[in-house]
């Protein structure tokens, strides 16, 4: 077994033959240098794990000789930013793999409640070489001290409790930043990086703050049972509920969008009350990893570009050797005439995540997402197909108006743009135009918000109790109502958080609900759908399998909605000779089809119908094989009540034979 692996630093065989860090590398040549011969440091750890005002605690160090015998163990410490005081490390004992075990205490009267207090150990050999821990690989990607934060029990328990040290207050409040430590759910963490985030935040004085963890030494969140190199701490200070985000970020979660990790953060800085912030994931490899994405796909920050065919505005955050092309493509076909912009759409356009995105957008009113506040992805390497990410859902929940203005279910679609009231302009997503004109796409669309506005909005007869925001509401309420008026009274808000949270249910929820299941219904002549039938129409049309020598990524099969509806089967599986699950926001519109595929690249690249260019929705990735010895597949809904079975080859007693080919379009 090897020891822990640390980034920038060296792993190998010294000059005597042990495997151990080493401090300086030297590629090609031998590992016996001088910075090399130190003892080797086995492990460090304190005890207690949570250290109280007036308890002294312990620093043990184990560590073995490595050219020589050990002469001495020095324990460095500091608390906050004082000078650092060295104590030697007493010799324990000897573990029972002939380890050497050192300790040294530091003193209660050292520390304070809330007081960082930071430490490392030098090992010398009777040579005087020496072995510093924690090693410093890189001055810029590396911790120089362990350490802890003194428990304050004046601060209670509820909302999570980041602690920030930063000697330079003013330099963090900058966006060249400055390094600092963190306190986090147990663990510390030294010589991070900060500094500000966002461009109208940085002007106020409560700011947003961007924290990057260093490599090897990532933000644990146990909360959500996953690590972080990188977070954004918001400063909420337009939002006197300051629970918008959350909110926000919880119902794209909920609808099964890619999302950011988002909860309310009780921040201290250097000791002292500093504010009631939101942290949020940043999108990078962890979060596409968790929402299974692949990092190795095209992704873009949209910064004031509605992709009306220029490149403006879009910052290439990944594949960054390559040209921008692939959304030069992108933009011009969706600028595409009539059947042929449509045949893109279906071919180059994540529909179900798009659409998804869309209808969440709209449910938590989010106005300022048409041309920024969000990312654009493309899954490279495999479908090829575009879709959005979110990001930025601070300016959610706002006021619906009369109008329409900025609430329209088709909000940024050139009908219905985006207004900046206070300048008057107005501007339109290129990309939303042509789904919104498309008008089976358009059916897809309202079907998957009605879904999205079923569970996350409800009708307004819905009992309190049982609506979703609201009732997530009232527990963020209570949960963050002590530490909103400690917020308020240091930063000054301009509504009480009592009125603030009780405004998003009265001005923003109540009258999305009205607008849609009452003014839209198209029940009264508007464009909100009516719920989906309970027993749709919906049944395999089509079984194409796999014949002996044929590739097995060539199988498809088809189900077709025979009804007039559009028909949402976001969570719907099919089962038996393959087993698939299709994701949130699939919609077959009325009297039309899914093909599902092993691999819709290949599909499309078909020489024979159905294949691309067909105006076909296509969806793959299901697990086995259909091949011509034959089987059974059975469709169920969310419910896995059996909708529907087929067989395909030889026929089974009870199953239904399809037939081929099927193309609908």
């Amino acid at each position: 077994s090897y020891l822990p692996q640390y980034a920038d630093i060296s792993y190998g065989v010294d000059g005597t033959g042990l495997r151990r860090y080493l401090p300086l590398a030297s590629p090609g040549t031998s590992n016996d240098l001088p910075s090399n011969r130190g003892p080797l440091v086995v492990g460090l750890a304190q005890s207690p794990s949570v250290i109280y005002s007036g308890d002294e605690f312990r620093v043990l160090t184990v560590v073995r000789p490595s050219a020589s015998p050990i002469f001495s163990v020095e324990l460095r410490y500091r608390v906050m930013y004082r000078p650092e005081t060295t104590v030697n490390m007493g010799l324990e004992g000897v573990d029972n793999a002939g380890n050497l075990i050192y300790s040294a205490t530091i003193p209660a009267a050292d520390f304070a409640p809330g007081d960082m207090v930071r430490y490392y150990t030098v090992a010398f050999d009777v040579q005087n070489y020496y072995t510093r821990w924690p090693l410093v690989g890189n001055p810029n990607n590396s911790p120089y001290y362990f350490g802890t934060v003194i428990a304050d029990a004046t601060i209670p328990g509820g909302v999570p409790t980041l602690h920030w040290f930063v000697r330079d207050e003013a330099a963090a409040e900058t966006r060249d930043g400055t390094r600092g430590s963190v306190f986090f759910e147990g663990r510390f963490y030294d010589n991070i990086f900060v500094r500000t985030r966002g461009v109208t935040a940085a002007t106020r004085p409560k700011k947003s703050f961007k924290f990057e963890f260093n490599d090897g030494y990532e933000l644990q969140l146990s909360t959500f049972n996953h690590t972080v190199d990188e977070i954004n701490v918001n400063s909420n200070i337009d939002d006197a509920s300051y629970i918008r985000q959350i909110l926000a970020w919880e119902a794209f979660r909920d609808a099964g969008s890619p999302y950011s990790f988002a909860l309310p953060l009780r921040v201290q800085r250097n000791g002292g009350f500093f504010g009631l912030f939101t942290m949020i994931e940043q999108p990078d490899s962890d979060y596409f990893k968790r929402n299974d994405l692949d990092y190795d796909g095209a992704l873009y920050k949209v910064d004031a570009n509605t992709l009306a065919g220029n490149t403006s505005g879009l910052d290439k955050r990944t594949r960054k050797d390559e040209d921008m092309s692939d959304v030069q493509a992108l933009m011009a076909g969706i600028h595409l005439p009539g059947e042929e912009r449509e045949a893109y759409l279906f071919d180059n356009i994540n529909l179900p995540a798009v659409l998804n995105f869309l209808a969440v957008s709209h449910v938590i009113q989010d106005w300022d997402y048409v041309s920024h506040n969000h990312y654009l992805y493309r899954d490279t390497e495999d479908t090829g197909e575009w879709m959005f990410l979110p990001w930025d859902k601070d300016l959610t929940f706002g006021t619906v108006q009369e109008d329409g203005t900025n609430s329209h279910p088709f909000h940024g679609s050139s009908a219905h743009p985006v207004v900046f009231v206070d300048s008057g302009q107005s501007t339109y997503n290129h990309l939303f135009e042509a789904l919104y004109t498309t008008p089976r796409i358009r059916d897809m669309y309202l079907r998957r918000l009605r879904t999205v506005s079923d569970l996350l909005l409800q009708p307004p007869d819905t009992p309190a109790e049982d609506r979703y925001f609201d009732r997530r509401i009232d527990e963020l309420s209570t949960q963050l109502a002590d530490v909103a008026a400690l917020d308020a009274a240091r930063w000054y808000v301009s509504m009480d958080f009592a009125t603030a949270t009780n405004w998003l249910k009265v001005h923003s929820l109540d009258v999305k609900r009205r607008q849609l299941y009452e003014q839209l219904d198209v029940a009264a002549g508007g464009i909100f759908p009516a719920a989906q039938p309970t027993l749709p129409q919906v049944y395999f049309a089509a079984i194409d399998a796999a014949v002996a020598g044929q590739a097995p990524r060539s199988e498809y099969f088809v189900l077709h909605n025979y009804g007039s509806d559009a028909i949402d089967i976001s969570g719907w599986k099919v089962t038996g000779a393959v087993e698939y699950t299709f994701q949130p926001g699939t919609i077959i519109p009325p009297d039309d089809s899914v093909y599902v595929t092993k691999d819709a690249h290949a599909f499309r690249a078909r020489t024979v119908a159905p294949h691309g260019g067909q105006k076909l929705f296509i969806q793959e990735g299901y697990k086995g094989t259909m091949d011509d010895d034959g089987g059974a597949l059975w469709l169920r809904n969310r419910d896995d009540h059996v909708v529907d079975t087929a067989s395909f080859g030889d026929v089974g007693a009870n199953t239904r034979q399809v037939f081929l080919p099927f193309v609908s379009r």
